[in-house]
């Protein structure tokens, strides 16, 4: 993460955090690097909260302030942690309501469930279940284990169910009456039919809820009154006006238990719930929901019927985002997915600011819904698609003659079923005669057999490959069909779209929010289920295709403007907050552990991901030279003696030195150390003799800083509580500064000591090798077979080698890093001794000042004797202080941030892990039969009846 780490400036300076000085950086990574750093400093917050309270409640500190919460500064701290532990619940606060509407049959729930990760959270929505109330899925901030999936159940209170119940029997009671005036002469008769049907309707909605939740039917219902309906049954009696919490450790067991409040399955206390839910939030532990984002599950917002509508309605105002579901096979029009908000509603976007590209889409579901032989039949844009047309042509040949290849594997078949009906009554007959026998005839057949199974298999090889290409080529024939389909149907509802926004585009001139633009997202959800169970559903070769994890980052992206806002408030009191306590805590910023943490952070073996990756190559080169005669030439002729060969082995690799004419020194494990070490040279030298040595001054300077600063304070806090030693305190100020270059000189021979350990550092890996190798020598010794002796020693060290390079290679580098780590390790320890070094020696000389002092009487004793009952808190708030203000300045180095990959819905269709579908190229050219044929088949049976 990239972050400002400004060394020796005060924590006052907001710019020096991280967090302060991210304004260059896009809005994902600001929101990253601001949650990081509000996460961070609640969790220290709250440790230090704990610290206070444990304090306040211990003897030693009421005596120290003498009811201390009764004083200026205990209350202060009292409200100090208060506002901690409310910043704490306000962080979880943030809530963006994401509306996802959409008729019954959209396949909404599929969507919902995916982009949370979880297939089976909520059941398959249906026409009654609808009606019920908007279900909610936030995030579960609840840490109990036993408890990460949490419903809250919010039922209708008694006073509302009765009033509905009222106007069902009152609409039962106007339509009576309207029935007596049938026959009868009206003006409008006209008026009195739709009279009739409208309250058809509604009452026909009120007894479909009725039979739900008392299971009466319509004639029962007639002989009731509203209240004695409502008091028959003791068990929803007990559920109105109440919150039901539901929990489970586990999805399985939570789906089960809410699926009765959120489907028309019936309850345990055996009546069906969803009539009488006003509204259903589940808490999930699902990441995608985890800063703010909360799902609201809603009908259509311009759903026909009245009770679904007026559930959207309710949410409508609420919602940050608004999202339609639509299916392609009804959204073919371009406009479905618009129009399933009214008018009024579309006006009220945009009087809200809502109406544009960040606020709005439309999600175009079940795309894989398609029959590709008629879609390509009745589109004119397909006729226009050579490439589609090209694969559709394969596709016929293929399948063609695939028939073709099914009908001769079939006869091949029946051949030889005959050829072993005949070969069994042969060998019968033959056996019969002489036991031990078999006559040519019996041979004959034998051989047939044997061919036709031959061909049998061929024939099967050859069906299985073309199979193969035939699915590549559906797919990428499903994919063409589904993306053509798709841009025609995004293309009518964005027109529709700027349509109905062209008035706000005038308005707003060259704001590019209101282009007219609106995203469209074709999504199929059960491709997506598929994939992720390892399925290959034709035309989505990857999930990306599946428009899942578009729709899921655009969501994401919907919610960074709100989010900033959110931690920009929280960090402002986050930081007045941490002023505060630092500065009651006397702490100061440890400039000398910032410092110590940033050298220990420098990594000389940045090339190890590399190094991994070519060391097999490199192993390899190595070792297939090791039995040249002459090491050092370039382009070897010669190789050595096989003895000499022999005799490096025996001594594990070497070293070893070769006798008579042209003496050369050989050594296996160095000869695969160098080139392995050679490719961390780089980052190896500009650590140890660059970086470390470089930082010598800037912590020397920077340290002269904060002592003079300090020595600055010393005066100033004497001058204040104790003013009777002020003027001779300039003396012993001399002293104290003087420790400074001291500090300076112990801070050099420390980073000294660290550039230095490279030299012990190295040679672990050379060592690492050497244990790993000798087996490798000792098992190429056991190879003993006379002539060929060598090659097959040459041959099996050159493969061991190889194969083991990456084990090698890592023991190795594991090895270097430990050893560097224990010498990094100490900087941070070495650091805070120089530092307590020149704190103690300075406090020394104030006790001797005092002790020198005739006029340093028992009062200012007695002051600073109460001071110092608040020292030993002071010096735990300290730490936790620290750790708050380094994560501040340089953010752990575990949480980089990283911008998922690009999720857009892929232009062309590539199958995953394989290049173009050579085959497919086949088919252009040759015709399916010629395919696949298997090159070493060299069987050329020929065809029986």
């Amino acid at each position: 993460m990239d972050g400002v780490k400004k060394t020796g400036s005060t924590s006052s300076n907001k710019t020096s955090f991280a967090w302060g000085n991210c304004t260059d950086k896009n809005a994902q990574e600001r929101v990253f690097i601001k949650q990081q750093a509000v996460d961070n400093a609640l969790q220290h917050g709250m440790e230090i909260c704990s610290e206070l309270r444990n304090a306040m409640n211990h003897e030693d500190f009421k005596l120290a302030r003498a009811t201390a919460l009764d004083t200026a500064i205990g209350k202060e701290l009292l409200r100090w942690i208060q506002e901690i532990e409310t910043l704490n619940k306000g962080n979880h606060a943030l809530e963006i309501l994401v509306g996802v509407a959409g008729d019954t049959g959209a396949g909404k729930t599929t969507i919902l469930n995916n982009l949370l990760g979880m297939p089976e959270l909520l059941p398959s929505s249906n026409c009654q279940a609808s009606t019920a109330c908007a279900c909610r899925v936030s995030f579960n901030n609840d840490d109990d284990p036993n408890t990460p999936f949490r419903a809250e159940i919010t039922f209708r209170s008694y006073d509302d169910v009765a009033k509905e119940l009222d106007e069902i029997f009152e609409y039962l009671q106007q339509r009576d009456d309207l029935k007596k005036q049938e026959g009868e002469d009206h003006d409008d008769e006209e008026y009195l039919m739709h009279q009739g049907a409208e309250m058809e309707e509604t009452i026909s909605e009120g007894l479909k809820k009725i039979h739900a939740v008392w299971g009466l039917d319509e004639d029962r219902v007639m002989r009731m009154t509203p209240k004695s309906l409502l008091d028959s049954n003791a068990n929803v009696l007990k559920v109105l006006g109440i919150t039901k919490t539901i929990t489970s450790p586990k999805l399985e067991g939570f789906a089960e238990k809410i699926k009765p409040y959120l489907d028309s399955s019936t309850t345990n206390q055996g009546f069906k719930a969803w009539p009488l839910i006003t509204e259903a939030k589940l808490f999930v532990k699902a990441d995608f929901l985890k800063h703010g984002l909360v799902l609201v599950d809603l009908p259509g917002l311009s759903d026909a019927v009245e009770s679904r509508a007026n559930v959207a309605e309710r949410f409508f105002q609420q919602l940050e985002v608004t999202t339609i579901v639509t299916p392609a096979r009804r959204a073919i029009d371009g406009r479905t997915g618009v129009r399933l908000m009214s008018d009024h509603q579309t006006l009220r976007m945009q009087l809200d600011g809502k109406y544009h590209k960040k606020r709005f889409c439309v999600v175009v579901s079940q795309v894989d819904e398609i029959d590709c032989d008629v879609f390509i039949k009745d589109s004119a844009a397909t006729k226009n698609d050579k490439d589609l047309q090209k694969v559709s042509k394969q596709i016929q040949i293929l399948t063609r003659e695939t028939g073709v290849l099914e009908s001769r594997i079939n006869n091949e078949k029946k051949l030889l079923g005959r050829i072993n009906e005949k070969l069994q009554k042969a060998t019968d007959r033959v056996t019969a005669v002489t036991p031990s026998g078999r006559g040519s005839a019996e041979l004959k057949k034998g051989k047939e057999q044997l061919d036709r199974k031959k061909e049998i298999e061929k024939l099967g090889r050859k069906k299985a490959k073309m199979e193969k290409t035939l699915t590549s080529l559906q797919g990428r024939q499903k994919w063409s069909c589904v993306q053509i389909n798709c841009s025609s149907i995004a293309t009518a509802i964005k027109e529709t779209f700027a349509a109905r926004q062209k008035r706000l585009v005038k308005e707003n001139g060259e704001n590019e929010l209101y282009d007219g633009a609106v995203e469209v997202i074709p999504v199929s959800a059960t491709a997506f289920r598929d994939l992720t169970k390892r399925k290959s559903p034709v035309g989505f070769p990857g999930v990306n295709y599946t428009g899942i994890p578009r729709l899921r980052q655009w969501l994401a992206d919907t919610a960074l403007n709100r989010r900033e806002e959110h931690l920009d408030a929280i960090l402002n009191s986050l930081e007045r907050l941490f002023l505060g306590i630092q500065r009651w805590s006397k702490h100061k910023d440890n400039f000398l552990i910032r410092s110590a943490n940033k050298i220990k952070a420098h990594n000389p073996l940045k090339a190890e991901e590399t190094g991994r990756k070519e060391c097999r190559k490199v192993a390899g080169k190595v070792a297939i030279r090791w039995a040249i005669k002459n090491p050092q030439e370039k382009a070897p002729s010669t190789l050595m003696a096989w003895t000499t060969f022999q005799a490096i082995l025996a001594r594990d690799g070497g070293p070893y030195k070769s006798k008579g004419r042209g003496e050369y020194q050989y050594n296996f494990p160095e000869a695969l150390t160098v080139p392995i070490l050679d490719m961390a040279l780089e980052s190896w030298h500009d650590v140890f003799h660059v970086q470390i040595p470089a930082a010598r001054e800037p912590i020397g300077d920077g340290t002269k800083e904060i002592w003079d600063k300090y020595i600055g304070e010393l005066i100033s806090h004497v001058q204040q509580n104790a003013p009777g030693i002020a003027p001779h305190f300039g003396e012993c100020a001399v002293a104290i500064r003087a420790l400074q270059k001291e500090m300076r000189d112990r801070i050099s021979a420390v980073l000294c000591g660290l550039s230095g350990c490279a030299a012990e550092i190295h040679p672990e890996f050379l060592q690492s090798l050497r244990v790993q190798l000798k087996p490798i020598f000792q098992s190429s010794l056991q190879i003993k077979a006379g002539l060929g002796q060598f090659a097959m020693r040459r041959k099996q060290l050159h493969t061991d080698v190889r194969n083991g390079s990456e084990f090698m290679f890592t023991n190795g580098y594991k090895r270097m890093k430990e050893r560097y780590n224990a010498n990094a390790n100490k900087v941070p320890h070495k650091f805070e001794e120089i530092a307590e070094f020149a704190t103690s020696k300075a406090l020394g000389h104030v006790d001797m000042l005092f002790e020198n002092l005739e006029t340093f009487n028992n009062k200012d004793q007695h002051i600073l004797d109460i001071l110092d009952k608040e020292k030993a808190l002071q010096e735990r708030l300290q730490k936790l202080v620290m750790v708050w203000l380094d994560h501040w300045y340089d953010p752990k180095e575990e949480q980089v941030f990283t911008r998922d990959e690009d999720v857009a819905i892929p232009a062309d269709y590539a199958e995953e892990g394989r290049k173009e579908d050579s085959n497919a190229k086949s088919v252009e050219k040759e015709g399916a039969m010629d395919v696949d044929e298997d090159s070493d088949d060299s069987d050329t049976s020929s065809d029986e009846e």
